[in-house]
């Protein structure tokens, strides 16, 4: 979890065993940003034919965002059990 976060917060507590890892995202034109301090997974609902669900954590919050994610772009897979 926390070890590969770039912000080492004392108040990180991976208190839910999701243990989210930083990968950061793949931008259109190849380059990847963000890796350390963001994290980006699709998610299981296709959007529209240009954009997909997510999730997104940062690393200034505890909390999980779902927004938009540019299909062009990328970002990391995480299976999860149902």
């Amino acid at each position: 979890g926390k070890t590969y976060w770039k912000k080492n917060l004392e108040s990180a507590t991976n208190e839910t065993g999701f243990s989210a890892m930083p990968g950061g995202a793949r931008q259109i034109d190849g380059r990847f940003l963000f890796e350390g301090t963001y994290a980006q997974w699709w998610s299981s609902d296709q959007g529209s034919e240009q954009w997909g669900d997510g999730a997104l954590m940062y690393d200034n919050t505890s909390r999980m965002a779902i927004q938009g994610i540019y299909k062009v772009g990328g970002a990391s897979v995480r299976c999860i059990r149902d």
